[in-house]
């Protein structure tokens, strides 16, 4: 025992000098990494990925990286490498293909479940951020399947402060993205799950705040009667912030706007339910987000001051829908808000006389320019709307007690400073007006017959915006015994010429009176191109075929185009190659026609055969070009080829889920017999059908026009089978199949 005591120990001292500068050496390197590492992941915090990059380029070179230290740099590597590349302008995919595949292959060379470390979830992230975060990716589907899968790791995580951290800071980049407009939350289309898991280990009372706003956005869409009122939940959590969190305007501006636009949930009786907006809420919202911030201070300031106008400024409306005959019980529209009374007054006006234009829109609400001041007042009224102080529109349909006579009344509705009125028509009179540059017609008729009124006053108003204001001129005629009068640019002397103008038209023949507005381009079409229309008897020939050929013109002129009458053009006929086939002049008859012939040769190329048209014969001013016709040699098919299914009792077999289906395929030449030996190929698709019952009514006429049996196929539909089969000496193939 003594003997060998020496032994061992002289061996032990060997051994340990063998290995103590190694394990010096590994612990250098494994310092040197860890300090690379802590660098590169501080440059990678503050965004400077390129140059975390080199370092952990740097750290990838270092010898003797165990398994896990080299995973994680190859992730780093592909994951600064594509965030650096993103931050640039360049549309070269190299650098972000690689580091995709890079970041793919060390998820998927990961098989199990329990092997999935840190690296795993990172490059899960790395991925979600490529493809939803990136400016020029913005791909939330692609982008979700990696964050679930780095969200469900951090989840199971034991490191709790880390993973709470890790888990809110995915939601974040998925909620407001770089690229994502402040606002705009809710386009991600974030699980209301993942939100809730948030929520639960959320600690920050800042963090809640915006996971309150977070759920409330997502929410709004939502079509479920308890999501609905959980919404209105969690927008008034979020704002129990106040205004220390960043997301509180956000908060006050989306709530309000949603509270005005769709409003609080409302269970019905019969255990529906609906919506009401609530403008007494959203106003005191909207009134709160303007006290606790300046104007600048959010970007809401200004709309949020314009949406208050808009729930508490008194308003009222009044709109009549038809012209009425007379004897008609009268009926318009009134809409009203913030006005407990409306005052309604109709006059009787004699439009031609009071009408006075322009206004500072034009023509625009014409009856807000009819003077009052020798209009007599036939009637007076008033009507309590009943309002409530709730901000509420308020709306009716109301009718006049009894008919009025005939003649043209301005209805006017008044609460406090706010007016409106509209034109009540009771005639039989009708006046049509047509424009043409810078002429009118107009042509004043019984509405019930079209008979024409002569000697009816007509009194027109041309406008034009010229210098940023409208400017009129006026002229008034007597119809002739057709109904009609013509006016012209001499019935506005001195008058400015415009390339637009409106005109508004009223005739009158004592208390019947009628209006009507039109608008005309008065420049001149003498620089547009002519219009031809080129027609052939066929649009398609073979060779040696004679084409026959016409063509109807038209000239531009001063007030639009017009017929050329006796006037000649020149025409050059084209093959598809652009080589010249025939040429000459085309003598127009008084109609603008012209016609000839063309004789198609065999050596003629095979295509598409345009025309162009000069106006002389040097092809100079060229007025217009046409498709004439195709050239095409045709060979009918040698065979056809027919489906057929079974038949019982005269009609064809029904099949049911489960049943193999057959199908005779026939092919037969057409000069007869079959086509034996024929390789076919057979593919069945597969469409979605749809159909339901129309139960029977007990008036079945009222509703003849829907089909009692309807279906829809779905398109194309998927390929479920496809073969390839030989015909037997009959010329028949058979395809049998199962109905999945």
């Amino acid at each position: 025992m003594n003997i060998h005591t020496p032994i061992r120990i002289a061996f032990f001292i060997l051994l340990t000098a063998a290995i103590g500068p190694q394990t010096s050496l590994g612990q250098a390197q494994s310092a040197r990494f860890s300090q690379l590492k802590s660098q590169a992941e501080k440059l990678v915090t503050d965004r400077s990925y390129s140059r975390a990059n080199d370092l952990y380029r740097q750290a990838g070179a270092l010898p003797n990286l165990n398994s896990a230290e080299r995973r994680w740099v190859d992730f780093r590597l592909a994951d600064t490498s594509w965030r650096s590349q993103a931050g640039t302008q360049t549309n070269d995919s190299t650098v972000y293909d690689r580091a995709r595949q890079q970041l793919e292959s060390l998820i998927n060379n990961v098989q199990r479940q329990e092997d999935r470390d840190l690296t795993w979830a990172e490059a899960h992230q790395s991925l979600g951020d490529f493809w939803w975060s990136r400016q020029d990716s913005q791909n939330w589907h692609q982008g979700w399947t990696h964050y679930q899968q780095a969200l469900d790791w951090w989840a199971g995580s034991g490191d709790m402060e880390t993973a709470r951290n890790r888990y809110l800071q995915i939601v974040w980049t998925m909620a407001e993205p770089a690229w994502m407009q402040r606002g705009n939350y809710g386009y991600s289309s974030i699980p209301i799950e993942i939100l809730d898991n948030a929520l639960k280990i959320a600690v920050e009372p800042g963090d809640q705040a915006r996971l309150h706003f977070l759920v409330a956005m997502t929410l709004r869409n939502d079509g479920d009667l308890r999501q609905q009122l959980r919404m209105a939940k969690e927008f008034e959590a979020a704002l129990a912030a106040n205004k220390t969190t960043d997301w509180y305007d956000d908060a006050l501006f989306a709530y309000a706007e949603w509270l005005m636009n769709n409003g609080r949930v409302v269970v019905l009786e019969n255990g529906q339910w609906t919506r009401e907006p609530d403008y007494v809420r959203a106003m005191e919202l909207f009134q709160k987000l303007l006290r606790e911030f300046k104007k600048g201070e959010t970007r809401y300031w200004d709309q949020a001051a314009a949406h208050v106008k808009q729930i508490t400024d008194p308003r009222v409306g009044v709109s009549v829908s038809n012209i009425f005959l007379p004897g008609s019980e009268i009926q318009f529209h009134v809409n009203w808000r913030n006005v407990k009374r409306i005052d309604f007054a109709l006059h009787k006006v004699d439009l031609p006389r009071d009408l006075k234009l322009p206004g500072p829109d034009g023509i625009g609400q014409w009856a807000d320019q009819v003077e009052l001041q020798a209009a007599e007042r036939v009637r007076t009224w008033v009507k309590d709307t009943q309002d409530k102080d709730d901000h509420r529109p308020g709306q009716s349909v109301d009718r006049l007690d009894e008919p009025l006579p005939i003649g043209a009344y301005i209805l006017e509705a008044t609460a406090g400073a706010a007016r409106s009125r509209d034109v009540v028509f009771v005639t039989d009179a009708a006046v049509i007006l047509k424009t043409a540059g810078d002429q009118a017609l107009a042509y004043a008729c019984d509405a019930l017959n079209g008979a024409p009124l002569p000697n009816a006053t007509v009194r027109i108003w041309k406008l034009v915006h010229l210098d940023n204001r409208w400017r009129a001129g006026e002229a008034t005629k007597q119809t002739d015994d057709q109904g009609l009068c013509v006016f012209n640019a001499d019935d506005f002397p001195a008058f400015p010429q415009s390339q637009y103008a409106q005109y508004i038209v009223v005739a009158k023949t004592e208390d019947r009176q009628a209006v009507a507005v039109s608008y005309s381009n008065a420049y001149t079409y003498e620089n547009q191109q002519w219009r031809i229309y080129a027609f052939t008897d066929r649009p398609a020939y073979r060779p040696a075929e004679i084409v026959q050929w016409k063509i109807i013109a038209r000239a531009p002129g001063r007030n639009g185009f017009q017929t050329p009458a006796n006037q000649t053009i020149y025409y050059q006929i084209s093959d598809p190659q652009g080589s010249k086939v025939a040429e000459g002049p085309a003598a127009l008859n008084a109609f603008g026609s012209a016609w000839g012939s063309l004789e198609l040769t065999s050596a003629m190329p095979l295509g598409e055969y345009r025309v162009n048209y000069w106006k002389s014969p040097n092809q100079q001013n060229h007025i217009g070009q046409a498709t004439l016709f195709r050239l095409e040699e045709y060979k009918l098919p040698e065979f056809q080829v027919s489906i057929s299914t079974p038949e019982e009792n005269g009609r064809k077999k029904t099949f049911v889920l489960g049943d193999y289906v057959q199908a005779d395929i026939q092919a037969d030449y057409y000069f007869g017999g079959p086509v034996a030996n024929a390789n076919v190929e057979v593919v069945v698709y597969q469409n979605p059908h749809y159909h339901w019952w129309t139960p029977h009514r007990e008036y079945p006429w009222v509703y003849e026009d829907s089909n009692p049996y309807r279906w829809w196929g779905g398109g194309q539909g998927q390929i479920i089978r496809r073969e390839q089969l030989k015909t037997d000496r009959t010329g028949k193939a058979v395809l049998t199949f199962e109905t999945p």
